[in-house]
């Protein structure tokens, strides 16, 4: 015998996405402001160069690219990081020269340290944090 579907499983499926998305992107804005206040507090400036492009596949939509930024560690180490969380005010032009800020201990945590970026970094996930949370209440007042 089957059992008959109830009318509310679907009616809950929008107020899932939106709490997930909320959640979601605000657990990544607390991070990376937390990232952010360690390498401000502990992080050391160099200045990296663009050495290529990564592609970035993004769930069938084609996805599209992030810099490879090389940089020199204060002890003379080479490291390479792939900046995916790619804002305003970086470069992708390859041989462009852009700010990094890293852990002396731990250099492959290291930023691309422009103000685009770190825009990028810190206040986007709340502002989509903020809209989710905004639709999730116009869905909760209008029940559907």
């Amino acid at each position: 015998m089957k059992r008959a579907a109830r009318p509310y499983d679907a009616a809950v499926i929008p107020y899932l996405v939106l709490g997930l998305i909320a959640v979601l992107s605000f657990a990544i804005g607390t991070n990376s402001v937390r990232k952010a206040r360690i390498l401000r507090r502990r992080g050391v400036r160099t200045t990296g160069v663009v050495v290529g492009q990564q592609h970035m596949s993004s769930a069938g939509r084609g996805g599209g690219t992030a810099p490879i930024i090389g940089f020199v560690t204060a002890d003379g180490e080479r490291v390479r990081i792939t900046e995916t969380g790619s804002g305003p005010g970086i470069s992708l032009q390859r041989g462009s020269e852009v700010p990094v800020l890293y852990l002396p201990d731990h250099p492959h945590t290291a930023v691309v340290a422009t103000r685009g970026q770190r825009f990028a970094a810190t206040v986007l996930p709340f502002v989509v944090t903020a809209a989710a949370l905004a639709m999730l209440a116009v869905v909760v007042r209008t029940g559907h």
